[in-house]
């Protein structure tokens, strides 16, 4: 078992249900001690799964083969030198999958018949402006694509060999338009020459033609590559080409504003920072608009506050949008031929955690779900539907 990266694929198949008993596992790293601590604690929760197994009515053979991947990396040192916050653990039959994790989650064991993904909810969904954010930028210019994937482990280049590197490239030749005017500047010291134009009608509509079809492949292959792993995508561009962009067809969740002037002389870390602020408003700015829509329609057949109401609707995939305040846990059962949920105060090894498993369903069903802060007016776990029940 090796350590791999979450990206959209994987926390997809997450959602799948696997045949049999589903055990997930999370450990909080320290990359000082972990080589020394994580095998430790890995050792700990593995009693401690082995013991739900069994409360789940798993027998000593199944429980050993669903949990031997990770008795296997126990003593391995490698599998302990991760750049990562936490590890997340999941086993089932014949699935073994480990995750580094870029956020610190506490120590926590769950079987269920499907895995749990709670801990990995500010990782999936749009939370609070407070939370770790992943979103995208995209330099565009004349003269050079450059588009990153930035998320709390750090900044990713992102190679698009499918688009154009330049205008140039797009055409397959160089371009030049009449009266010699540039149109943005190449970047000082780059020995690459500006791109001009003029002030004719042909020639601004020649010049737009081109630079559409320039910026159509562009996006076309960004939506390719960034459809695994959706966020907010920051466009750094001039205002020019940024109005060119905004009205060619894309399917990328496009941050406004946009991150105005020349990219090509930025380094890659003043993009991120610049474009940090522009990310978080945008995710903050999604998730006010979701709160006041529900707020409008509160009381009406098109939003659900009762946690059996919401579990309901979830599982059938009525739910437009799901808000969950993390820090409360509602643990319990429910029964889904009844549409009835029952939360403990004294919750046993069997009682599932509700806010998870409504999150669980919403994501499989392809609605969204938002984190609350305890400053919200809404309830703990409460949902907008697509259409009234």
């Amino acid at each position: 078992m090796r350590v791999q990266v979450l990206d959209h694929p994987a926390w997809q198949s997450l959602l799948l249900t696997p045949a049999g008993p589903a055990v997930s596992i999370f450990l909080p790293l320290d990359p000082a001690t972990a080589t020394q601590e994580g095998p430790i604690l890995l050792k700990n929760l593995l009693r401690r799964a082995e013991l739900l197994l069994a409360s789940h009515g798993i027998d000593e053979a199944e429980t050993a083969a669903v949990l031997a991947p990770a008795h296997a990396v126990h003593d391995s040192a490698a599998f302990w030198q991760q750049p990562a916050a936490a590890l997340a653990l999941f086993l089932a039959p014949g699935i073994e999958q480990a995750f580094g994790l870029p956020i610190a989650v506490p120590e926590q064991v769950e079987v269920h018949d499907r895995f749990f993904i709670k801990p990995l909810l500010p990782l999936l969904v749009a939370g609070s402006a407070a939370e770790p954010v992943h979103f995208y930028v995209l330099a565009l210019s004349t003269h050079r694509v450059h588009l990153l994937a930035v998320d709390p482990l750090g900044t990713t280049p992102i190679p698009l060999p499918e688009a154009p590197g330049s205008l140039e490239e797009s055409l397959g030749h160089p371009q030049f338009y009449s009266d010699l005017q540039a149109h943005s500047a190449a970047p000082a010291g780059s020995g690459r020459k500006p791109v001009f134009h003029g002030h004719g009608d042909a020639d601004e509509e020649h010049v737009k033609r081109d630079l559409e079809a320039f910026f159509r492949r562009v996006l076309q292959a960004a939506a390719q590559h960034l459809a695994e792993r959706p966020a907010p995508l920051v466009l750094a561009t001039v205002e020019e080409h940024a109005a060119l962009v905004r009205g060619l067809p894309h399917g990328l969740d496009l941050v406004e504003p946009t991150l105005a002037g020349n990219p090509d002389a930025a380094t890659d870390h003043d993009l991120v920072v610049r474009a940090r602020p522009l990310a978080l408003a945008w995710l903050d700015r999604t998730r006010q608009a979701a709160l006041e829509r529900y707020l409008a329609l509160d009381g009406t057949p098109r939003t659900a506050h009762f946690v059996g109401d919401v579990l309901t609707a979830a599982a059938q995939g009525q739910v437009a949008d799901l808000f969950v305040r993390p820090a409360v846990e509602l643990r319990g059962v429910f029964d889904a031929d009844r549409g009835r949920a029952e939360v403990h105060d004294d919750p046993s090894a069997r009682d599932e955690d509700l806010q998870e498993r409504a999150a669980f369903e919403v994501l499989t069903h392809g609605g969204r779900v938002f984190t609350l802060d305890d400053g919200a007016p809404l309830g703990d776990l409460v949902a907008l539907l697509r259409y009234a029940a």
